[in-house]
């Protein structure tokens, strides 16, 4: 409970106010965080964006705790004795911290949204080998289509273009990011669903305008 929390804390506090009095540095929280409690941030960064969570709002959170914390150390240093000169180290040491734990909370969140958005792209160039395959499972083609958040369409497009085409890489962003990446040999292109909806072709057409793709 919070008597215990703050029992938890007063002895450290009073250790370093002790310490700052006497000339001595109190600078061991801006060091590097231990290993163990890095991997700790890391997979707490990770596990917000797992669970569809904005890092901002678990940022927030920290410096919410942050605050509340150096009221509870700032007055157990005050009531020990603690100058002004050791009262603004030690908040500058503990804001230092929090900094470092935000900081691999942030690294953990970037790291994970990385690894997924990878994930993904390899499930949606392995669903276009599938549709593409002579021999291809239903099954397996819906499960990976599901998996990569891809709805089946009732047509399709294959526009395929050479690798070393200048224009390639702008016209495969056009297609949008509906569209699945396809690599065939020298040839890069891309599978655009529902091409045969209404005003597709002329979106594709307009799209393809001065590159030499193959459509089929």
């Amino acid at each position: 409970d919070r008597s215990e929390v703050l029992g938890a804390i007063e002895g450290p506090t009073l250790e370093l106010v002790a310490r700052a009095e006497a000339g001595e540095s109190v600078d061991q929280l801006s060091e590097p965080l231990p290993e163990l409690v890095t991997l700790l941030f890391t997979e707490v960064g990770a596990g917000q964006y797992r669970e569809g969570r904005h890092l901002s709002d678990l940022l927030a959170a920290y410096r919410v705790a942050a605050r509340v914390g150096w009221r509870h150390l700032g007055r157990i240093a005050a009531a020990a004795g603690a100058s002004a000169e050791t009262l603004a180290a030690l908040a500058d040491e503990m804001f230092v911290l929090v900094d470092a734990l935000a900081s691999a909370t942030a690294d953990g969140y970037v790291a994970e949204h990385a690894e997924q958005a990878s994930s993904r792209e390899r499930q949606r160039e392995e669903l276009a080998e599938l549709l593409l395959a002579d021999r291809s499972s239903t099954g397996a083609v819906r499960e990976l289509a599901a998996a990569c958040r891809w709805r089946l369409p009732a047509s399709a497009a294959l526009v395929l273009v050479h690798a070393d085409e200048p224009a390639a890489p702008a016209m495969l962003r056009r297609l949008g990011p509906e569209s699945l990446p396809v690599r065939w040999g020298s040839l890069l292109g891309a599978i655009v669903p529902d091409s045969s909806g209404p005003g597709q072709r002329d979106r594709l057409a307009s799209t393809l305008a001065g590159v030499p793709a193959v459509v089929g």
